[in-house]
This record gives C-alpha cells, structure tokens and sequence, in this order.
C-alpha cells in the first residue's frame, strides 16, 4: 500500500526520473530536450532534497519505490545562503560548471538563431522556467506588440541558473500583484481598485518557503498531492525557520489546468504573465501563487 515518508538519500536517483518524466510539455520537447532534461532536476529537485532534507516528502508505492514527491524548503533565504554545499557536492561532480557567471545567458533563444536574436529571459518566479515552441515574445519597443517565434531553452542558462541560486530564486525581472483580492489583513482588498505591486524580492521576504510537486502518471487523481502538500506545510510549521507568511510556488503557463487544484487548497494567484491570453497559454507564461501557513 502506498504512503507518504521523509526523503532518504537513497531516492535520489528515484526523485531525478520523476522530476524529467513530469517536465509541461514546454520543457519535454526542442531541440536541446535531452540536455534540458539531464539540467532540469540539478535546478528545481537536488537543491532542497540536499540542503533541507527535513521539509521533503515522497510517495512509496509500499515496495521502497518512490513515485512523486513534494520537496521545498522553509526559507529560501537560509536556502541561497548555504547554497554553496550543494554545488560542492553534489552539483560541481556532476554538471560543468559554466564559463561565465557574471553575465546572465538568456534562458529562452531562437531554436533557428541561438545568438544575437535571443530575447530576455523570463521573470523568476522560483518556478520551473520552461521552453516554449512558438511561445509568444515581445515584437516592439514599448512591450506591447507580440510576434511568434520558435523557442527553446537554453542549457547554458540552466547550468547558470543551477550554480547561482540567488539568480535562480531573488533575480527581479517583473512585480507582483494579488490577482484573487486578499486583502494582506489591510481591510481592502484588490477587487475594484489597482493592488500596490510587489517585487520580487519583497514576495520572497513575505512568503520564504517554497516547494516542488512532481507525481507520476499512474499515481496522480488519488489525493495524493493534497496529502504532500499537507506534509510539506507540517514539516515548515515544524522546522523552527522563519518562513514568514507561507510559501510561494510557481506554476507554467501551459499547466494552467492545476490552478484549481491549488485554489482548492488555499494557494491564490500573485502573478500571471498570461493573463488575457490563450486559454492553454505558454510555458514562458509564469503564474506564481502564494499561501499561508499558520503557525501552530
């Protein structure tokens, strides 16, 4: 029978292979997929199973096996600052450490021209950034003309982003605005009238814990991932660290059909770059939720 437990080190290979056989279908195709896929649990799996191995769940299948997991940390400040043992043992043995890491690689290039055409990379929203075919992407000066092009992502930038955590966690690209009408205990709330933005930095400061859900196919619609979630925010609660008001997660454009799955769950949405777009939208597209963690 299936149940939830704490991470050994022995899933790590386990955590690896669902992380790359869940990746949106953004990241699961392009010319580069195979790469993408091998950088993919080095940024958004390894980081927390190695450094807050307290505050991650998996799914056992009741023979040993795991099946999905729900990993995070409770304060991704703590997190970039002891970043630094991950990369030496864990990461540095196992990716090339990247030329540069002064100069940010753009994350999304031209699948035709991978050089000077290549356009900015998305905003981080301590989501998985994704590639995207035929993602939209900015076509004038003022940001507001839009033009398809075909995308992929880039490995150099992953490999970047998988060395430099404060890239990949506080790096500021956009501001963030309450979408659902919390009111933040102010007596207002953001129905009617325009919510005042938030950086990037002020959401990591008031929602310092994040997590990562990845379930296999076979093991999904069976209430597991509420159940994770429930551990993961037990093991915050329970953790003693300073994560603020809760937790913040990112979710792909093209993975929108979860957002009510997460609404269910009291997570509201602070940021939606597709917003007003295509019903499917696009990886590029990040929507970033956040949700509250009462303390006991």
């Amino acid at each position: 029978m299936a149940f939830i437990r704490p991470y050994r080190e022995s899933d790590f290979e386990a955590c690896a292979n669902i992380c790359i056989a869940t990746l949106p279908p953004s990241l699961a195709s392009g010319l580069a997929k195979e790469e993408v896929a091998r950088l993919s649990p080095y940024l958004w799996t390894h980081p927390y199973t190695h450094l807050s191995p307290g505050t991650c769940h998996v799914l056992d299948d009741g023979a040993g096996n795991a099946v999905g997991y729900c990993i995070g940390c409770p304060d991704v400040h703590a997190f970039v600052a002891g970043y630094g043992g991950y990369v030496s043992a864990v990461l540095a043995p196992r990716v090339q450490r990247p030329a540069q890491l002064e100069t940010r690689e753009p994350f999304w290039i031209s699948s035709s021209s991978p050089s000077s055409s290549s356009p900015p990379p998305p905003p981080n929203t301590n989501t998985i950034p994704q590639e995207q075919e035929g993602g939209l992407l900015d076509g004038g000066d003022d940001g507001k003309k839009k033009r398809k092009k075909m995308m992929m992502a880039n490995p150099t930038a992953m490999a970047q982003l998988a060395y430099r955590a404060d890239w990949m966690i506080f790096d500021d690209d956009g501001e963030y605005e309450d979408k659902d009408g919390d009111d933040h205990g102010d007596g207002e709330t953001a129905k009617g009238r325009s919510k005042k933005k938030m950086s990037k930095a002020e959401l990591a400061r008031r929602w310092r814990a994040t997590m990562h859900i990845d379930i296999l196919p076979g093991w999904q619609g069976q209430g597991w991932g509420r159940r994770l979630i429930e551990a993961f925010a037990a093991s915050v609660r329970a953790s003693g660290a300073d994560y603020g008001e809760g937790e913040h997660i990112g979710v792909a454009g093209d993975n929108r059909k979860v957002l009510g799955f997460y609404r269910q769950l009291g997570f509201r949405v602070v940021q939606d770059e597709g917003e007003g777009g295509d019903e499917d939208g696009d990886g590029e597209d990040a929507i970033t939720l956040v949700k509250d963690i009462e303390r006991s």
